[in-house]
């Protein structure tokens, strides 16, 4: 940016790359050094106060300004907390100074002018609308500084006729991305600071909503079927909300994203925004301005009088009256029905509890949403008018009125016999699921009846899907209430489940939906005895007919039944049967199926984890036998299927499920399954260059132990460990390598089998671990047997590219050494099983000491090295001398610092080097025991009885020694910044302006829990130093 300055796409892709760069430095855990945002900021604001010089440079540069400050404000205080007057002067000055230059602004300028005005106060909205996202930055001030343009960007948006009748349509763009992030604004800031500006805000919303500054316009909202969410999304678009793979790709291609597909380059603030689903696209400019106003509308509607609301809504009914265009007209209809929703919506959310009480309000509502049922043309229309009259029956509140719309809804369905009668059926539905029990049973009665009737008449099937989504939305919300008509709804639903065809695919989703419902009505009563047998025979025969459906959503719908019954009734379900469907559907190539199985796994190993397995080895193949056949489970069994779909599923849910899945057959299985479960997570991060799964050459324990010998006598830290070839010669296609969050997921269960071995003695105990194995008959597995496997996983994990993996290896590491480190060899007394393995120990930890190493797996690696030391393993000066030279290489980064400050942030650095420090003093804690102990020992037997015990003790003081000196130094200062940050908040202001001896004043927030966390063992270590040294502190200590 600085030395491209004269070239306008230069501009524009080095400042738009720049700001992702510094958005995404959020996610990263490290951070960025505080002074490259306060760069950021400079060169955003010289953009911004240049940008007039050049003209043609003009527009370039205000773009790439305002998405610069962007990124700066996505990073959050306190980066930004102290630049905030800087800010927001960037921001007034893009906007007139009152409203009376706003208003007299129409009358000046040209195109060019205009376009540079309209893309600074949009990149100015947009800096506003980051701020109002963090709390913490939008005080009482920031919000202020706000209003003023908020109302002058208000009068411009008034202008929008004037400014395309005099510069051309190329203006509309501009000024919809200026409202839009208007609207936006306006929805985090709170509406009793902006009350003053109802009248012309309002006035905008509706002229929005109308389309009515372009008369050729037929936008219609895309948040029309988002409020559809319920069953009845089903009706509208079963496909999307997840349900396929390809969804992505058709909610592209719905009607309702006719004005084009989304894009980036449609909001350019996407890439400086924490957005964790980066699908769907921006919406274009008229779409995303649409929808940013009818959100707008529901949350200042409920404030204004009861007058300017019946007035908006008859005005609404006059345009789309008038309005002679069919699919203007249903695009105005959409908008204004979603638009009086939410308001409906925000009218029973108010804290007032706020109702509408005035009769021609009420009128003027009903009619317009009652228009729309009885003329809606599209199922669209339908159910966003039967969604608006749920919510206006919810609004106004009286049983009287809720009543008076039932009625109507039962009467109009009496009388029409074509399709409108879908749209009064699911009005049916929303009503109750809005208000409740209809006012009366009465009314409950005669509408689940009629809704009977309609779901029986087979010449119309969207009308019987549209009733039995209604009744299912009547069952899920009546409770009690419904309990009556379970039966009779069960009976209808095994009629038609048998006499429809399977190519009604809405009609057999509706039955789904209604099933669903009336197991959660009667819910846990189906694990009893007596008259609910026949129910529970009918719902589970009822989920097998569904179950063989051939259409997915169907399938995955029968699966949910099930999962449900399993819950009430687990004795009931044929366990078995589910197992295998389930573990088939794995592998499907439906996402929905594939979701709903595992939701259902997760569910079913909770509770039965060892069956659920037992169930689902017929599907694994069994040897040669099954060498030619099809299966769907691999050789690992259900659990390598589910670590298999970690490689290639990506939906963060299904994900979430699977893990959850793996961890309950963990903790219920590992017990008989430890050696299965070992050589599953070895294989997947044993991961050999040719992009295959490997796993490790396995031998007899004897081969086994003669490696260990072996490595014992190696004393090269740089060994590697030996790797065998693919499982089978033939490639597997349809796998992939596995990926790096696999692999730190299965390290993570390599430490869960650990941890739940605890409890048992045997795995912690070579000696009786191999007594009970040779009295099992080799059936018995214990932990201790593994340590070998166990060993070569956290180093796997530890020497690998991947920097979570490397974080991974090492906790493992420290898990192995804490927990082993006391188990004695039974073949050789006064040793530990431990020994054997400096080498490999020594070799992971020293990749994590280079220059380049990130600070926090340095950090971790710092307290695997006290670990380490301090368990007693090492016995041999030469053997401590190699994990301690480590740490005397890091002790240059306390005096010269590291290469990584120029990297990452200031707390990084302050991490690593509290680390350190904390390492050295528990190593040094660890020295002075034992040398206490040796020297009790000699005293009480009086002679030098154990020489090696002696020399360890010796050596490890003696290794420690010579660095004291500047240790100690850097302990005080470790402990002196403590001290300060744990200072109340009121001295704040006494604290140094430069920060501490390890932190700066930027990062302090972010330290206090690295020196939280590492102050108690400094404070140990320098107590045992002042007294051992007389409390005589080094000459070159500060006091």
């Amino acid at each position: 940016l600085e030395h491209m300055k004269s070239c306008n796409d230069a501009i524009s892709g080095y400042s738009l790359a720049l700001a992702a760069l510094i958005a995404a430095a959020s996610d990263c855990k490290l951070g960025i050094p505080h002074a490259k945002p306060k760069q950021v900021l400079t060169c955003a604001e010289d953009m911004l106060k240049t940008a007039t010089q050049q003209s043609r440079l003009a527009v370039a540069k205000i773009s790439a300004g305002y998405i610069l400050l962007n990124a700066v404000v996505s990073m959050g205080s306190p980066i930004v907390k102290e630049n905030m007057p800087r800010i927001i002067q960037l921001w007034r000055t893009a906007f007139p100074r009152s409203t009376k230059e706003a208003e007299a602004e129409k009358g000046r300028g040209d195109a060019f002018s205009w376009q540079c005005a309209l893309e600074q106060r949009s990149g100015a909205l947009g800096v506003m609308l980051a701020v109002a996202n963090q709390r913490e930055l939008a005080d009482d001030d920031a919000i202020k500084a706000m209003l003023l343009p908020v109302e002058c960007a208000l009068v411009m948006s008034s202008q929008v006729g004037t400014l395309i009748r005099s510069y051309g349509t190329k203006m509309r763009a501009l000024i919809s991305c200026v409202r839009v992030r208007v609207y936006q604004l306006l929805m985090l800031l709170p509406p009793k600071s902006y009350e003053h500006m109802f009248h012309s805000l309002l006035r905008e919303l509706v002229a929005e909503v109308t389309l009515s500054d372009d008369q050729a316009s037929q936008v219609m909202t895309s948040i029309a079927g988002v409020m559809c969410s319920g069953a009845e999304h089903t009706l509208l678009a079963p496909w999307s909300g997840g349900a396929t793979d390809q969804a992505l790709v058709e909610d592209q291609l719905q009607t309702l994203s006719h004005m084009g597909s989304g894009a980036l380059e449609n909001d350019i603030t996407g890439s400086a925004k924490d957005v964790h689903n980066l699908w769907p696209e921006p919406d274009t400019p008229q779409v995303a301005c649409l929808d940013a106003a009818i959100q707008a509308f529901g949350r200042a509607f409920p404030m204004i009088p009861e007058r300017q609301k019946l007035q908006i809504i008859e005005h609404f009914t006059e345009v789309i009256k008038n309005c002679k265009q069919a699919q203007r007209q249903q695009a105005i209809l959409v908008n204004a029905l979603c638009a009086l929703a939410m308001a409906f919506r925000g009218i029973t959310e108010s804290r007032g509890g706020a109702r509408l009480e005035s009769e021609p309000l009420r009128k003027a509502s009903t009619a317009l949403v009652e228009s729309a049922l009885e003329t809606g043309a599209t199922p669209l229309v339908r159910a966003v008018a039967a969604e608006a009259l749920g919510r206006l029956s919810q609004a106004v509140g009286d049983p009287q009125f809720v009543a008076l719309r039932a009625q109507a809804c039962f009467d109009k369905l009496r009388v029409f016999r074509d399709g409108r009668r879908a749209g009064y059926a699911l009005a049916l539905g929303c009503i109750h699921r809005h208000v409740g029990s209809l006012g009366s049973g009465q009314h409950l009665h005669t509408g689940v009846s009629i809704l009977f009737a309609l779901a029986r008449d087979h010449n119309a099937p969207s009308v019987q899907a549209w009733a039995m989504v209604a009744l299912s939305l009547i069952a899920e919300t009546g409770g009690g209430m419904f309990r009556g008509y379970v039966e009779l709804a069960l009976s209808d639903c095994l009629t038609l489940l048998l006499n429809t065809q399977s190519g009604n695919v809405e009609v057999v989703q509706g039955i789904g939906k209604l099933l669903t419902a009336l197991m959660t009505c009667v819910g846990p009563e189906l694990g009893s005895c007596g008259t609910i047998e026949g129910v529970r025979g009918s719902l589970l025969a009822a989920c097998a007919i569904q179950l063989a459906h051939p259409d997915p959503l169907i399938k995955s719908e029968a699966i949910g039944g099930l999962q449900q019954m399993h819950l009430y009734a687990p004795r009931y379900v044929n366990l078995g049967h589910l197992v295998v469907d389930i573990a088939t559907f794995l592998t499907s190539q439906h996402l929905c199926l594939r979701k709903a199985s595992v939701c259902c796994l997760r569910q079913l190993v909770q509770r039965e984890a060892r069956e659920v397995r037992e169930h689902a080895q017929v599907l694994v193949p069994q040897g040669v036998v099954d060498e030619g056949k099809k299966l769907p489970l691999p050789d690992t069994g259900l659990e390598g299927a589910l670590f298999d779909m970690l490689d290639v599923e990506t939906d963060p849910t299904l994900r979430a499920h699977v893990q959850e899945t793996i961890i309950s057959l963990v903790q219920a299985t590992c017990g008989d399954l430890l050696n299965q479960w070992l050589l599953l997570c070895k294989d997947i991060l044993a991961t050999s260059s040719d992009n295959t799964r490997s796993t490790m050459i396995i031998g007899e324990e004897k081969a086994a132990k003669e490696g260990d010998e072996d490595e014992e006598s190696n004393d090269d830290d740089d060994a590697t460990l030996q790797v065998g070839g693919p499982r089978s010669g033939v490639p597997d296609k349809g796998k992939v390598q596995p990926r790096w969050p696999t692999r730190v997921f299965a390290t993570q269960v390599v430490q869960r089998l650990m941890s739940v071995c605890d409890t048992e003695r045997a795995h912690l105990d070579l000696s009786l671990a191999k007594e009970l194995q040779m009295s099992s008959g080799g059936r018995a597995d214990y932990l201790v047997l593994h340590l070998s496997d166990l060993v070569r996983m956290s180093f796997m994990g530890a020497t690998s590219d991947n920097t979570e993996l490397r974080l991974a290896g090492l906790n493992s590491l420290q898990d192995v050494i804490t927990r082993f480190s006391t188990v004695p060899e039974p073949e050789f007394p006064g040793h530990v099983i431990l020994e054997q393995f400096q080498a490999q120990v020594g070799a992971a930890l020293r990749p994590a000491f280079t220059e380049d190493t990130p600070s926090h797996v340095t950090a971790a690696a710092c307290q695997v090295c006290s670990t380490w030391i301090g368990s007693g393993v090492a016995r041999d000066l030469n053997d401590l001398r190699r994990v301690h030279q480590l740490l005397v290489s890091s002790l240059g980064k306390l005096k010269h610092g590291s290469i990584n400050t120029q990297l990452y942030s200031e707390s990084a650095a302050t991490l690593e080097k509290l680390s350190i420090l904390k390492a050295w003093a528990e190593v040094y804690v660890t020295a002075i025991a034992q040398e206490t102990d040796t020297n009790e020992n000699r005293k009480e037997t009086g002679d030098d009885e154990d020489i090696n015990v002696l020399g360890a003790s010796e050596s490890l003081l003696s290794l420690v020694r010579p660095e004291l000196d500047s240790l100690v130094c850097y302990w005080l200062a470790a402990l002196r910044d403590s001290a300060l940050l744990s200072l109340p908040a009121q001295f704040s202001d006494q604290m140094p302006s430069s920060g501490g001896a390890f932190y700066k004043a930027e990062s302090a927030e972010e330290c206090r829990e690295y020196y939280r966390s590492s102050w108690p063992p400094i404070l140990l270590a320098l107590a045992m130093w002042l007294s051992k040294s007389n409390f005589e502190l080094p000459e070159n200590a500060e006091v």
